[in-house]
């Protein structure tokens, strides 16, 4: 099983559906095409209009120039009316995916809920139902929901509280739904839910805000895993950490950078997420960055990192 990475919002990743496409870029692509056949429909109008405007040039000249003049018009008729239909069938098209989001949105809550069921009580519905409620795709993902909220204080009174998400990401479930990897989203705290998260994996991929606080948070996070380490799972360690939101310009940044590299060496990796806009607007289109930007800086440092941490492979932290 593999990394968790520890300190960004929600729990999620195990399973969801996605369907690519913006039904409002999809909309929008329609209005410039409709316009645009408005257009050339306009300029249609003008070229018939040229063709039979000039009575008094007669002779051969002002016959070829009215038949050159009516078959551009009619081209031109022609070309804008394709446009308009090809507006009216991505306008269509823009419907089906608004409907296809919405079921994914549901198959993702039913999944969500059936997750969160079988954490708290995993007796009452099997691991593998909930990959049976999901659409498989090459990359899967499974959204927390608002009910995540109540786990954390229906797990207190619980037998195996802190088992519950690894007995639900058991080695068979694994198998049978086909997943080499398992990445588990942790929210910034350090509770059962985190503890559920670190105990059901074996690596920890811990991303760090170049901010002086943020170092604070590392201190605690660092003797949390110690904690479960030595008490519930042994198996589990820190396999890389990855500098985000990285300003250049400013002197904070570059010396958390390298107390950060000082401290943990090999295990950082060499690529830095920087300061981007992009990525801070791709979640209120509920996109990832690289799915709404690909070309932005912060998507082109993500896919860098990416494949660093692909090349390096695991790197072991002894404190």
């Amino acid at each position: 099983m593999s990394a968790v990475p520890v300190g960004l919002p929600g729990l999620a990743a195990v399973i969801a559906t996605r369907v690519p496409g913006s039904p409002g870029g999809v909309r929008s692509l329609a209005a410039s095409w409709r316009r645009s056949g408005d257009r050339i429909g306009e300029g249609a109008s003008l070229m018939s209009s040229a063709a039979s405007s000039a009575p008094s040039w007669q002779g051969v000249s002002a016959q070829a120039f009215s038949a050159a003049a009516s078959s551009l018009s009619g081209e031109l008729s022609g070309r804008a009316g394709d446009l308009g239909r090809g507006a009216g069938v991505m306008d269509a098209y823009a419907g089906v995916l608004e409907r296809a989001h919405g079921m994914a949105a549901e198959l993702q809550a039913q999944a969500a809920r059936l997750l969160v069921t079988s954490i708290a009580s995993p007796a009452t519905v099997p691991a593998c139902q909930v990959a049976a409620t999901v659409i498989t795709t090459t990359f899967n993902t499974l959204l927390s929901t608002i009910d995540l909220a109540a786990v954390e204080i229906e797990l207190v009174s619980k037998v195996r509280r802190e088992y519950r998400l690894r007995d639900a990401l058991s080695p068979e479930f694994i198998k049978e739904a086909g997943f080499d990897y398992v990445f588990v989203d942790c929210p910034p705290s350090l509770g059962l839910l985190t503890t559920n998260a670190l105990n059901a994996v074996e690596e920890v991929l811990i991303p760090i805000q170049c901010e002086y606080y943020a170092l604070e948070g590392v201190n605690q996070l660092l003797k949390y895993i110690t904690m479960v380490q030595h008490q519930l799972n042994p198996q589990l360690h820190i396999s890389a950490i990855l500098l985000t939101m990285f300003d250049g310009r400013t002197k904070l940044a570059e010396e958390v950078s390298a107390d950060v590299r000082n401290t943990f060496g090999a295990l950082v990796l060499r690529n830095r997420i920087p300061r981007s806009v992009k990525v801070s607007e791709a979640p209120g289109f509920g996109q990832t960055v690289l799915d709404y930007d690909p070309g932005s800086r912060g998507s082109m440092a993500y896919m860098d990192a990416a494949k660093e941490l692909a090349n390096r492979g695991d790197v072991r932290f002894v404190k």
